[in-house]
Formats: structure tokens, sequence, C-alpha cells
């Protein structure tokens, strides 16, 4: 009965990748507007990449078979069953003629042994490879994650996704190659490959659009970040969420996030302090770290102290991002009241 159980579940996330002739409706029951992925869904839903249906399936682990699919779809290739090279991928397979147009076009490939393995669940570094080659992405980011090395074979096209802004790593500066994939996440990645989100000349990339710690972002609903947050849970209020020894650029600090209507519009991260230069010195640094972090995702700050503001008890670093408009977008400032602790805030000003 199982069996039969995952087989028919199987069956069903799968259709709503394969193309259908009819026309939907959005309306998954996983994927209400609140959820972090909605947009990137949508996108793909209307740009028919994925077809509507009573669920996505949001949070289940992805398979390559469904990567070819979605991938397939996402860049235009056929899909009509057709006999395959792999002994696992017969023609009456539903997804066969996408898994072939994807080999053909070099998204991925096969197994020494013959096989496919369409069942096989598809982790980070797998994905970094599928998107960097299915979009021919050529240049690479800068940026270094200490758990990726040249020998890995994922490495460059991480370096390439990266610089794509397909995603980023974590708040602790990794990567996580193999960590495993969700349908909606593998969503959200290649509907920014496609060019979900861009900025066009009328429209400037704004804070809540892009990840600030790892994959939170300003805008986020405290569901979404309760979801993605590292460290440990403290406590909740209607428009506060605090956490404990959270890993953030390499500083385990205490993370307070603020909400307004449900949606996060400050971060303050805080880091603990006593009277003494030493102390202050670990607040520049981290400050430090903080604004080259910043500045990989918005570009140079238009305004930025990097000189100590000393008002008897209370000392202030700060930086600030504006649009071409020159409204304030992004604020981040460095304090240390009464020698006791020091943090750093990052909001959106009006």
């Amino acid at each position: 009965m199982k069996k039969i159980l995952s087989v028919l579940m199987a069956l069903i996330l799968l259709s709503i990748l394969l193309p259908k002739h009819e026309v939907y409706a959005a309306s998954f029951s996983d994927v209400p507007s609140t959820h972090g992925f909605y947009g990137e869904i949508m996108f793909l839903l209307e740009n028919g990449v994925i077809n509507s249906g009573t669920s996505f399936g949001v949070d289940q682990k992805v398979t390559r078979e469904e990567v070819a699919v979605i991938v397939s779809r996402g860049i235009g290739l056929s899909g009509g069953k057709t006999t395959t090279p792999f002994k696992d991928v017969p023609a009456s397979l539903a997804s066969s003629g996408y898994i072939k147009s994807a080999v053909d076009a070099g998204v991925l490939s096969g197994y020494t042994d013959g096989t496919f393995r369409p069942k096989e669940i598809v982790n980070r570094g797998q994905m970094a490879i599928f998107l960097a080659n299915a979009f021919k992405l050529t240049t690479e980011s800068n940026s270094n994650f200490k758990d990726m090395s040249p020998s890995m074979s994922s490495y460059s096209s991480v370096k390439k996704i990266v610089e794509f802004k397909i995603t980023t790593g974590f708040s602790d500066n990794t990567f996580r190659p193999t960590q495993t994939l969700t349908r909606g996440q593998i969503s959200a990645f290649l509907a920014r490959a496609m060019g979900y989100g861009s900025p066009t000349p009328e429209q400037p990339t704004q804070p809540n659009q892009t990840p600030v710690f790892g994959d939170i972002s300003l805008g986020m609903t405290m569901d979404e970040v309760i979801g993605l947050s590292d460290g440990e849970f403290v406590s909740e209020t209607n428009a506060i969420l605090t956490f404990a020894n959270v890993n953030v650029f390499g500083y385990l600090s205490d993370v307070v996030y603020e909400f307004e209507e449900n949606k996060l519009v400050a971060i303050n991260v805080y880091q603990y302090a006593f009277d003494n230069q030493n102390e202050l010195a670990i607040l520049e640094t981290f400050f430090s770290v903080m604004y080259n972090e910043l500045t990989d995702i918005y570009g140079k700050a238009d305004t930025i102290d990097t000189d100590w503001y000393d008002d008897e008890n209370s000392y202030q670093l700060s930086a600030y991002w504006v649009n071409s408009n020159h409204d304030t977008l992004l604020n981040v400032v460095v304090t240390m009241e009464s020698d006791t602790f020091g943090g750093i805030r990052i909001s959106i000003l009006e």
C-alpha cells in the first residue's frame, strides 16, 4: 500500500510539471501568497513552465527527472515521449522526451552504467551545475565559500550561479553543496535564472528582493524567517522574533527580527562587548565584514562613515545605500550603548 501511495504521489507531482492543454488558474493550496517562493512559482506558472493543480508539493524533495522536466521547459526544449539511451528511462515514461532533450542540450548527463537514475534526489551542488549548463553561464563570482574547493565538480558552477544572482550562500559563509533541494527551491532558482526579479530602468532593485543573511530577505513574513533562520529560537511576539547563537558572517550573535504588518522591516544583530578598546575593535571589524558582504549584494555604498562617532557612552558607524532618485533604501548602523553591547541594524528607511 505504501508503495502504491508513493507512486501515486510521484505521478501527481510530475503531472504538474508535464505540459497540458487546458488553461488553469493559480490554485496551489500549499503556496499561499505569503509563501517565500510565491512570486517565483507564479512566474513559472504564468510562463507555462509548470501547470496549476490542487497542490504543488512545494516542500517535496526534487528528483533528477523533475529537474529535467522543469529546466527543459524553462529553456524551451521539447518533451514528447521518445526513446533514450538510458536503460531505466523507457520511451513510455512521461518524462522521457524532456530527459533526452536535457541530456542532448548538455544540461545534465547519465551515469557510466547506462542509467539516468530519474528518481535520485538532487542537491544544491548538482542544481548549480544544471542551471549553469542550461543558461550557458560563463562569468564567475569572486565569492569563496569555506565548504567549496576547486577540486569539487560543482565549484565553477556555484560561482557562476552566485554571480548571476540565482542564489547566495549561507550566513556562515558556506554554500552547502550536498544539501538536498525541494520543489519550491528549484522553482525559485529556475525563475531567477529566467529573469524573475531582474531590475529594469524603471524599477530599481529593492532590498526586499535580495537576500541579506543567507536566504533571509527584508519583506519576508514571520513564518518564512522562522523557517530560514539558523541559531536557537528564543521568543516571539506579534512584531518581534529573537534568536540566539546565529552565525552572522562568522560571528555568533543574537539576532532580533522586527516586523510591521507581518513583513520583516529590520534586522538587529547584537555582539556583546565590555569597557575596553579591544571590544570596540571587534565591533569595527564586524561592521567592516558586514559592509563588504552587503557591497557584494548592493554595490558600493553611497555614504559610509567608518570613524567612530562618540557621544559619551554611545558609538556609531554607518553606511547608506540609495537608488538613482537618492531615496535611502538600506541603512546599516553599528552602535554600542553603555559599554555593554554593540550591534548592527539593517533596515529599509522611508
